[in-house]
């Protein structure tokens, strides 16, 4: 966990291993479109960033800075945006890709000064991770393992009371057969849709 982590220091629960990450506070799931629309949206944005030095994006990044709230304001272009948002006002962050292998995470994340900056600079509103406070390490291990990516695993945890129970009840990801885990990723997907939080600044910044 990072900083404000509830379940110790041991485990990152935006990167645990096992190939699931989270960024769900960026607005990774914040548009309408399936699984593999958005894995080529974020491959196709990684390699479009590749082509840009760190300096000038940093520079960008931090001159879309809104003076009255310490938010980042994103240019929104057809480039990088290929979907429509499903909650406009929400977070999405235009800087997530794949940041290593199929891992989601921050294209910015090697400079340390602009990653703090983004995240916990925020005027008047500290990062909060629900997840972070409320999950323990083994049951931020078994959502890696069960899902191993970082479309449900992100749910997963966001999620708590289901996967608490899940753990609770099967202990072990290899308990769980296929068609059990496909109802429990259906069931997480429809939160994409269904939960007018999910995709808010104020589900992570209070």
């Amino acid at each position: 966990m990072e900083n404000n982590s509830g379940c110790g220091s041991s485990v990152n629960i935006c990167r645990p291993g096992r190939g699931a990450s989270c960024a769900l506070c960026c607005g990774s799931h914040n548009y309408r479109a399936d699984t593999e629309e958005l894995d080529r949206m974020y491959a196709a944005r990684s390699s479009l960033f590749k082509n840009f030095s760190r300096e000038y994006l940093v520079r960008c990044i931090q001159s879309g800075r809104n003076s009255m709230t310490g938010s980042y304001l994103s240019n929104r272009t057809e480039a990088i945006y290929e979907f429509q948002l499903i909650r406009p006002e929400g977070t999405a962050c235009q800087y997530l890709g794949y940041a290593e292998d199929k891992r989601l995470g921050c294209l910015l994340s090697r400079d340390p000064g602009l990653k703090q900056d983004c995240f916990f600079n925020y005027y008047g509103k500290d990062f909060s991770c629900r997840a972070g406070r409320e999950l323990t390490v083994n049951e931020v291990l078994f959502a890696a393992e069960l899902f191993g990516d970082w479309y449900y695993y992100s749910l997963s945890i966001y999620e708590t009371s289901i996967l608490k129970i899940l753990h609770k009840k099967f202990n072990r990801p290899e308990m769980l057969d296929c068609d059990a885990i496909d109802g429990i990723k259906r069931k997480l997907a429809s939160l994409v849709i269904s939960d007018p939080v999910i995709h808010s600044i104020h589900a992570y910044f209070e």
